[in-house]
């Protein structure tokens, strides 16, 4: 029951097809309902007639079953929700490389999902700026080199890695020789907090940024996100092979105490 949740809950069918997901997970929380029903009309027997005594192990079975449900629902949506969903958006996303950002603008890469920018692009910190919403959220210009971009599209964001009242950005890898490539920025909850740092940052600095792209500044892009996909299957793994061994300390312990106590 905790692997098919949690499969279910981590991957791909949650993504592409969420009714269904949530349509196999009412089946199985139908089948617990069943299992529960189940037990606790043995249960009434045990009381109603001494010699139809039950053992206890059907209560054992839809209480694991209950707390395999559970589990495997909240598990799952937190691998799904930190990573999966993640890796997933970004694939629906095109890819782009060798973009100038003083000569491109944000209408262009307006489906980015990963963006490598041509070598010598780099974090502008002097116009960064920062927007304070019980959080921080940071941004940063990206630019090539020493030239003027036609529009300041492009941005690294981060929370809480500037003051907010200098231009002392901090995030990620800002201060990395070897970053030039940058991770659509998805959580669409956070995107008008940054644009207001953007809206911010030109009226400090006199700049214009007519359609911002927000990114989290990285050194190999692609590898980060693939790497996300690989930590959602890998925490799967992990956390199937936990529960297993919990599992089965729960049956050793249940088997011990039924000996003791025996039918009830």
């Amino acid at each position: 029951m905790f692997t098919l949740v949690f499969g279910v809950m981590s991957f791909k069918l949650h993504y592409a097809q969420p009714t269904l997901c949530y349509l196999i997970l009412a089946a199985c929380l139908v089948a617990v309902m069943c299992v529960a029903f189940t037990a606790l009309g043995n249960r009434t027997r045990l009381f109603s007639s001494a010699s139809e005594r039950e053992p206890s192990w059907l209560i054992f079975i839809a209480a694991c079953l209950f707390f395999a449900l559970i589990s495997g629902f909240t598990f799952g949506q937190e691998n799904y929700t930190a990573y999966s969903e993640r890796f997933y958006n970004l694939q629906n996303l095109n890819n782009y490389t060798n973009v100038y950002p003083n000569l491109m603008l944000g209408q262009q890469l307006i489906d980015a999902g990963v963006v490598q920018f041509a070598e010598g692009t780099r974090l502008e910190v002097g116009k960064s700026m920062g927007f304070k919403n019980s959080k921080v959220f940071c941004v940063a210009p990206i630019v090539f080199g020493d030239k003027t971009p036609l529009s300041y599209d492009f941005w690294a964001v981060g929370e809480d890695c500037c003051s907010g009242s200098q231009a002392d950005y901090h995030c990620g890898a800002y201060n990395n020789p070897l970053a030039d490539g940058a991770i659509r920025l998805m959580a669409s909850e956070d995107r008008s907090f940054y644009r207001l740092a953007v809206q911010q940052a030109e009226a400090t600095y006199n700049i214009k940024a007519a359609h911002p792209l927000f990114f989290t500044w990285s050194v190999q892009p692609s590898a980060t996100i693939k790497g996300w996909e690989t930590t959602a299957q890998g925490q799967y793994v992990v956390c199937m092979m936990s529960f297993l061994v919990f599992q089965i300390f729960l049956v050793a312990l249940a088997t011990v105490v039924f000996s003791k106590i025996g039918y009830y």
